[in-house]
């Protein structure tokens, strides 16, 4: 993915926990792209944590499924909002994805 994205500034995380660390110190990111199925911390967990510390964020998750997860997972990607990828994907989808993602949390916010 991160070849995909070339043309962006990113970061790749190895784990949720390493997600969770490289968060804990920035928030300022437009786009979080989150496998759902990690071994440390899930893509769940992750969302709700950020969610809870940065709910602006949290709107900026796009999970990305195989297909195969957890009744808990599912429950879950049925009460939210954010978009979901499902692999495999072909690349100008998730670019487009991306794109418009990124455009959307660019927009400045009026109050």
């Amino acid at each position: 993915m991160v070849r995909m994205l070339r043309g962006h500034d990113t970061v790749q995380a190895a784990s949720g926990a390493e997600a969770q660390r490289i968060l804990e110190n920035d928030f300022a990111f437009d786009l979080i792209l989150c496998d759902m199925m990690m071994s440390d911390v899930s893509g769940v967990d992750l969302h709700k944590w950020v969610a809870d510390k940065h709910p602006r964020l949290g709107k900026h998750f796009v999970f990305i499924t195989g297909g195969a997860f957890t009744p808990r997972s599912r429950d879950y990607l049925r009460q939210v909002d954010n978009i979901r990828l499902e692999k495999p994907f072909d690349v100008a989808s998730f670019k487009k994805i991306v794109n418009d993602q990124v455009r959307l949390a660019r927009i400045p916010k009026t109050t």
